[in-house]
């Protein structure tokens, strides 16, 4: 095993130990927190009333010494969102919170973009609320995924099972804690 893998493993037990578990919940693939893209989300309002947008801005910056090639096709395909509540059990999803869930049946991305090395993006601004149930008070924590795919230097998988077993990097937001109120 790299480094890079050594690390994410890591990271991701760490990540468990503190409840907060990386499992990217469309894809049964590890996470491999890249060590390339970091995603910093950040929270417009960490209290919001019932039925107020929970407006989440993603920034993403290149922390590598070399060129960094994102790809994006679609919101559902591209990223994965979870919310928690206090008990640690995933909130409901709405309908288009499911929609993040269904498998991608190709890979195919219409926009690729170079980010050279220190260049930090905006992600743009999501509304939270259109992809989760929030429908009662109460403390939640969020977290983001951004999918890049294949870690460098990582062998294309040939086989299904291959396919599901290959760790994908994804940069992936720290836990953000907010609360909704009545």
């Amino acid at each position: 095993m790299n480094r890079l893998g050594l690390f994410s493993m890591v990271l991701a037990e760490a990540a468990a130990v503190f409840g907060q578990p990386l499992k990217d919940p469309a894809r049964p693939n590890p996470v491999q927190v890249s060590t390339r893209l970091q995603l910093v989300a950040s929270l417009e309002q960490t209290n919001v009333k019932i039925g107020d947008p929970i407006k989440l801005d993603l920034r993403f910056k290149n922390v590598s010494l070399g060129v960094v090639l994102t790809s994006q096709s679609s919101w559902e395909s591209d990223y994965w969102l979870t919310v928690t509540d206090a008990s640690g059990a995933d909130l409901q999803r709405t309908k288009e919170g499911n929609q993040m869930l269904k498998p991608v049946t190709s890979f195919v991305h219409s926009v690729i973009s170079p980010i050279p090395p220190g260049e930090e993006f905006s992600g743009g601004v999501v509304n939270v609320a259109e992809y989760f149930r929030f429908d009662r008070p109460g403390k939640y924590v969020l977290r983001i995924g951004y999918r890049l795919g294949l870690p460098p230097g990582e062998r294309r998988p040939q086989t299904a099972k291959e396919r599901q077993d290959v760790p994908l990097e994804q940069a992936v937001s720290d836990p953000i804690p907010f609360t909704i109120n009545p």
